[in-house]
């Protein structure tokens, strides 16, 4: 039978096991604390971000081709 005395020591593995046992339940206890936004919002928040990306995405792709082409211009006059 196991000695409960305090001065036993703890293997590393009922350390580490408790370690996540512990943070699992400070998890668990926060996400309950968590004030969710409505679906309506999340869906139109993502929306924005998505929009947002494909619009940067478009002009900087446009910057880059022209950019592009404009070195390839003065490449073929050089060269």
């Amino acid at each position: 039978m196991a000695n409960t005395n305090s001065t036993e020591k703890v293997g590393f593995f009922t350390r580490v096991g408790r370690g996540i046992a512990k943070f699992w339940r400070n998890y668990i206890s926060e996400m309950k604390k968590v004030v969710w936004m409505p679906k309506n919002d999340v869906v139109k928040n993502t929306v924005l971000v998505v929009v947002t990306v494909l619009v940067f995405s478009v002009a900087i792709a446009l910057v880059d081709i022209t950019f592009s082409e404009i070195i390839n211009g003065i490449a073929g006059l050089i060269g």
